[in-house]
């Protein structure tokens, strides 16, 4: 039951990671050579093993059980989805091990990224401000342009990550009770 959101999550999640590392590539290196298609080719399909590599666990945690309720003599058939064949001890570590792989390791480094950029780009900013009092060439724009980009992947990673953050925490309440 919850497989497919830990893996969705995680697989999205680590392509967020990955485009903060490229943004932060593109401009702090702008003069190396960027990510190309290829790159891609091989990037995507290694997170998608690594989201499912991840969610393995959560999919062996749950199963689906048979249920039968009893109403004024008449019995019904239903069916579940829980872990109650596993150990708490599981449920818990994999909801620990979940809550970190796949929500706290990677905003930290989407964040961490995305911090080193406006650093670098604010660090730049100032030295063309001061080329241009001295007489220098104006690329402000170019600089401009980069930091619009910047905030507006900042505004994505932040709303992703209040968005899926109270699905998280219900996981790690879920397991403690």
């Amino acid at each position: 039951m919850n497989f497919f959101p830990v893996f969705v999550i995680t697989v999205s999640i680590y392509t967020l990671v990955c485009v903060s590392f490229e943004r932060k590539r593109a401009i702090k290196d702008a003069q190396k050579q960027q990510l190309t298609f290829q790159h891609l080719y091989k990037i995507i399909p290694v997170i998608w093993i690594f989201g499912f590599l991840v969610s393995l666990p959560t999919l062996l945690e749950y199963r689906v059980n048979t249920i039968s309720l009893e109403i004024r003599n008449q019995t019904w058939y239903g069916q579940s989805c829980d872990n109650s064949h596993m150990t708490s001890v599981y449920s818990i570590t994999n909801s620990v091990l979940v809550t970190n792989i796949s929500y706290m390791i990677p905003v930290i480094l989407i964040f961490e990224n995305y911090i080193q950029v406006a650093l670098y780009v604010w660090r730049k900013s100032r030295q063309v401000g001061f080329a241009r009092i001295a007489g220098g060439v104006d690329n402000s724009a170019r600089f401009k342009s980069r930091i619009r980009i910047v905030k507006l992947l900042v505004v994505v990673a932040a709303i992703f990550a209040l968005s899926w953050f109270p699905f998280f925490v219900m996981l790690l309440y879920a397991v403690r009770n």
